[in-house]
Protein backbone atom coordinates (compact mmCIF):
# COMPACT_ATOMS: atom_id res chain seq x y z
CA UNK A 1 0.00 0.00 0.00
CA UNK A 2 1.31 3.43 -0.95
CA UNK A 3 0.82 6.33 1.45
CA UNK A 4 1.39 10.08 1.58
CA UNK A 5 2.47 11.53 4.92
CA UNK A 6 1.49 14.97 6.16
CA UNK A 7 2.52 16.68 9.40
CA UNK A 8 -0.03 15.00 11.68
CA UNK A 9 -1.67 12.30 9.53
CA UNK A 10 -1.07 9.88 6.66
CA UNK A 11 -3.37 9.14 3.72
CA UNK A 12 -3.51 6.10 1.46
CA UNK A 13 -2.49 6.76 -2.15
CA UNK A 14 -4.10 5.07 -5.14
CA UNK A 15 -2.75 4.34 -8.63
CA UNK A 16 -4.93 6.83 -10.50
CA UNK A 17 -6.08 10.38 -9.92
CA UNK A 18 -9.86 10.80 -9.57
CA UNK A 19 -11.12 14.15 -10.93
CA UNK A 20 -13.10 16.38 -8.56
CA UNK A 21 -14.28 19.99 -8.30
CA UNK A 22 -14.57 22.47 -5.45
CA UNK A 23 -17.80 21.69 -3.59
CA UNK A 24 -17.63 17.93 -4.29
CA UNK A 25 -17.21 15.39 -1.50
CA UNK A 26 -14.13 13.18 -1.74
CA UNK A 27 -13.43 9.96 0.12
CA UNK A 28 -9.94 9.64 1.58
CA UNK A 29 -8.47 6.87 3.73
CA UNK A 30 -6.63 7.93 6.89
CA UNK A 31 -3.93 5.35 7.66
CA UNK A 32 -3.52 4.21 11.28
CA UNK A 33 -0.39 5.92 12.67
CA UNK A 34 0.47 2.97 14.92
CA UNK A 35 -0.30 0.23 12.42
CA UNK A 36 -2.42 -1.45 15.10
CA UNK A 37 -5.84 -0.05 14.24
CA UNK A 38 -7.94 -0.06 11.12
CA UNK A 39 -7.47 2.50 8.40
CA UNK A 40 -10.35 4.97 8.53
CA UNK A 41 -12.28 6.21 5.48
CA UNK A 42 -13.69 9.73 5.70
CA UNK A 43 -15.59 12.07 3.37
CA UNK A 44 -14.26 15.61 3.02
CA UNK A 45 -15.95 18.53 1.26
CA UNK A 46 -13.48 20.16 -1.15
CA UNK A 47 -13.03 23.82 -0.17
CA UNK A 48 -10.03 24.59 -2.42
CA UNK A 49 -7.59 22.64 -4.57
CA UNK A 50 -6.31 19.61 -2.61
CA UNK A 51 -7.95 20.76 0.66
CA UNK A 52 -11.09 19.28 2.16
CA UNK A 53 -13.14 20.02 5.26
CA UNK A 54 -14.45 17.28 7.55
CA UNK A 55 -17.92 17.15 9.08
CA UNK A 56 -16.53 18.69 12.29
CA UNK A 57 -14.89 21.60 10.43
CA UNK A 58 -11.25 20.48 10.34
CA UNK A 59 -9.33 21.03 7.10
CA UNK A 60 -7.07 18.37 5.63
CA UNK A 61 -4.69 18.59 2.68
CA UNK A 62 -4.73 15.65 0.28
CA UNK A 63 -2.73 14.74 -2.80
CA UNK A 64 -4.32 14.13 -6.20
CA UNK A 65 -3.86 10.35 -5.86
CA UNK A 66 -5.29 10.23 -2.30
CA UNK A 67 -8.91 10.40 -3.48
CA UNK A 68 -10.69 7.04 -3.51
CA UNK A 69 -14.12 8.23 -4.66
CA UNK A 70 -16.08 11.41 -5.44
CA UNK A 71 -19.67 12.46 -4.79
CA UNK A 72 -20.46 15.43 -7.04
CA UNK A 73 -21.90 18.56 -5.41
CA UNK A 74 -25.64 18.92 -5.81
Amino acid sequence: MKTKAYETYTLQEFDKEVPYKIGDSVEVIFVSQTGLGDNEPNWLTVVRKNVGKSEIGLEFEFGPKCVKAVKPAK
